[in-house]
């Protein structure tokens, strides 16, 4: 939601006016917001990590590549959808000495910021510090950096960031607060394992558990928020995925992957309606391009990463 509002109210007008479809560019919008859940830093992920007791950066690894593959996909369909719309401006080639000197004249305004995700995501890869203490690292050093070298952060500023990130932070730990007490009242109630009875009562096959896996992962992303549901994915679904023999580290990418596409599907959809309301567009206006772009993107995505386990165990390994 926080990505469609800050990105969409920038790039939907930029992209009509340079002769993008209003609905097209409000589909693409909603699409790619998923993005956000599936390449790191996720705070779904990481919540579902700390429920399955797993590594957090090998549940970030796992849907990392599905991630950017994805993006790569929707990249290729836009190209696709809209080679034949000749109302689409493009800038003009510069010559490539410009292009240098432009991107060197940017990139060296940029550098210390563009730093910041590498401390993040390069301290916890490495193993050099926790989520926590990475995010640490990069608060201490965008103080400094915003302070002292752009001079453009004001304690008006750190105080509206403070208090944007308790009431997210607050909100998310009464969230796990009341999932987890649920958490323990089905395990005390055998409920997960009488789950997993009942769909390994249905079939034994592993591939038909795991459509109806996803097919209630999907549901489950319809109806709830992405942390709640990697929640109910780890309380509920883990005990079958483990009788079936899927890796701890496959299932998260599975999760992701399916939360991602239940988010933006119809009927619940609430980032379609997220996007929908950022552009002020009616569903009839932006449901035809977003339709095309999950069937033909990320319900794929779903399958392969499913049936593909090396697609998402491949990074994690890395860190064996």
């Amino acid at each position: 939601s926080a990505a469609i509002a800050a990105i969409g109210r920038i790039m939907v007008p930029r992209m009509v006016t340079s002769g993008y479809p209003e609905g097209h560019a409000t589909a693409l919008v909603a699409v790619s917001s998923v993005l956000a859940l599936m390449i790191p830093p996720s705070i779904p992920m990481i919540v579902f990590a700390i429920a399955t007791r797993q590594s957090v950066a090998k549940v970030f690894l796992a849907t990392m590549l599905p991630g950017i593959l994805l993006a790569l996909v929707y990249c290729a369909l836009n190209f696709f959808f809209l080679r034949k719309n000749t109302s689409i401006q493009v800038s003009p080639k510069l010559p490539m000495r410009e292009v240098g000197k432009e991107i060197w004249f940017r990139g060296k305004r940029a550098t210390l910021a563009i730093i910041m995700p590498f401390i993040i995501l390069g301290g916890i890869y490495s193993g050099i510090a926790t989520p926590t203490e990475a995010g640490a690292v990069a608060l201490v050093y965008t103080l400094m950096v915003g302070f002292l070298v752009y001079r453009t952060m004001t304690f008006r500023n750190v105080f509206d960031a403070s208090k944007d990130a308790a009431i997210l932070t607050g909100s998310v730990i009464m969230v796990l607060f009341f999932l987890f007490i649920l958490s323990r009242g089905m395990i005390l109630a055998q409920i997960p394992n009488q789950f997993a009875e009942l769909l390994l009562s249905i079939s034994e096959n592993k591939i038909v558990l795991l459509l109806i896996i996803n097919l209630l992962l999907l549901m489950m992303g319809m109806i709830v928020d992405d942390v709640s549901g990697g929640v109910l994915a780890a309380i509920i679904l883990m005990p079958v995925v483990q009788k079936i023999g899927v890796d701890p580290i496959h299932f998260a990418a599975i999760v992701g992957t399916n939360l991602g596409l239940g988010n933006i599907s119809p009927p619940c959809a609430p980032l379609l309606y997220m996007a929908g309301g950022v552009t002020r567009l009616s569903l009839d206006k932006y449901i035809g391009p977003t339709m095309k772009f999950l069937l033909l993107g990320h319900l794929p995505m779903v399958f392969v990463v499913t049936f593909i386990p090396e697609l998402s165990l491949w990074l994690p390994s890395l860190l064996d």
